[in-house]
């Protein structure tokens, strides 16, 4: 909005998730007045108070970085003692309260169900997707049902930052339907449509 030329922030690391966001606002030609700090900031402030808000957003950029890598270190040591970091695909759920992964009652039995499904060599990703729909109701593209045919969570396992893991979470589906899945995925058992 052109009419508003004065900014309010909290702070400078709260204003600033990165350099590109600070070369913006220097050329929107705004007032911007950082709140706990109580300091004012535009083209013609002086250059004292340019240098300290420099260094503060420097050091603001430092911290977070900072903070990247420790939640990064952090997710590869969770990773590292067999609990998937992050969000968890069709068929499992992450439960908030005890930070863990588990089996969904419903989409568990789809997941099966889908796994088996292609593994007889029957179906196409399309007329598989279709079928779901047809039968279940659930939505699940072709892209994303090769997605979850090829992820090894589904027994177990899961890669995190390029290493695979072996996961402490339940299996939904057997070793043997899995790799009968991926051969049939590589073409060595043609779907008979």
């Amino acid at each position: 909005n052109r009419s508003c030329r004065i900014l309010l922030a909290e702070k400078t690391d709260r204003l600033y998730r990165n350099f590109r966001d600070a070369v913006t606002l220097q050329d929107l030609d705004l007032k911007i007045f950082f709140v706990k700090e109580n300091e004012w900031l535009s083209k013609d402030s002086k250059s004292q108070a340019k240098l300290m808000h420099d260094i503060r957003l420097a050091m603001a950029r430092n911290y977070s970085e900072n903070l990247r890598e420790e939640v990064k270190k952090g997710m590869c040591e969770k990773a590292s003692q067999g609990t998937y970091p992050g969000r968890a695909p069709f068929g499992y759920r992450n439960n908030a309260a005890t930070r863990t992964i588990e089996i969904h009652p419903e989409n568990s039995t789809i997941a099966r169900r889908v796994f088996e499904m292609y593994a007889s060599g029957h179906y196409s990703l399309l007329a598989l997707s279709k079928e779901l729909r047809h039968v279940t109701g659930t939505c699940i593209s072709k892209t994303n049902l090769h997605k979850m045919l090829t992820n090894p969570f589904y027994i177990g396992r899961f890669e995190w930052s390029g290493n695979t893991y072996q996961g402490t979470l339940p299996s939904i589906i057997s070793p043997e339907v899995y790799e009968q899945v991926q051969a049939v995925l590589n073409g060595h058992n043609r779907p008979r449509y």
